[in-house]
């Protein structure tokens, strides 16, 4: 009784597990263990370049939002900066206004009613100023808190790919392992020439 060879396609014993004519290993056992290793490897370079692009996706996500929070911030330092310069600006300008007032009312003049509507007015705005102010500083409050956030989400992320990187890192060694035949499966020892 005989059957084709897996590599030659030669007729060869039924019991041969090796080919005569060129040496390709017909064990199914052999086979099925090969496809495996070879199997387990392709799944081992798939899993390396999915985390490698992980990994290098978060840490850019990660640069870009945190040069724009920087970015906003600064701007809103700017701004509460600008604020400031305003509200001392009209801070100057109501004490200007109020030696004005006491020089009228030194000489006796009638304007004093406008002048106190001007201060009045003026009051008003170094009020909305003061806002708007305050409103700048929390919203720079918030940025920051938000950036740390971000940076802690982002620590988390790094770990967890280490922890993915240690897993992979198992899972190639035991890829790397030399699989053992079934005792069974091989009646007769493999030859070690066996490239295929």
């Amino acid at each position: 009784m005989s059957r084709q060879c897996r590599g030659c396609q030669r007729e060869i014993a039924w019991g041969s597990q090796d080919c005569p004519f060129c040496g390709t290993t017909n064990n199914q056992a052999t086979q099925w263990f090969k496809r495996l290793g070879q199997l387990l490897g392709f799944c081992a370079v798939v899993i390396v370049a999915g985390y490698g692009l992980a990994e290098w996706r978060v840490a850019s996500e990660t640069a870009e939002i945190s040069a724009q929070l920087n970015q906003q911030i600064a701007t809103l330092n700017a701004r509460n900066q600008q604020l400031e310069q305003q509200v001392n600006t009209q801070q100057q300008e109501m004490q200007q206004l109020k030696q004005r007032q006491d020089e009228l009312k030194a000489a006796g003049s009638d304007t004093s009613a406008a002048l106190t509507d001007e201060i009045t007015t003026l009051k008003a705005s170094l009020a909305a100023s003061e806002q708007e102010r305050e409103r700048q500083e929390g919203r720079a409050s918030w940025l920051g808190k938000e950036n740390t956030r971000l940076k802690d989400e982002v620590t988390t992320l790094q770990q967890q790919v280490a922890t993915l990187n240690t897993q992979l890192e198992a899972l190639r060694k035991t890829a790397a392992q030399p699989v053992t035949q079934p005792a069974d499966a091989s009646s007769t020892p493999v030859d070690a020439t066996d490239g295929n």
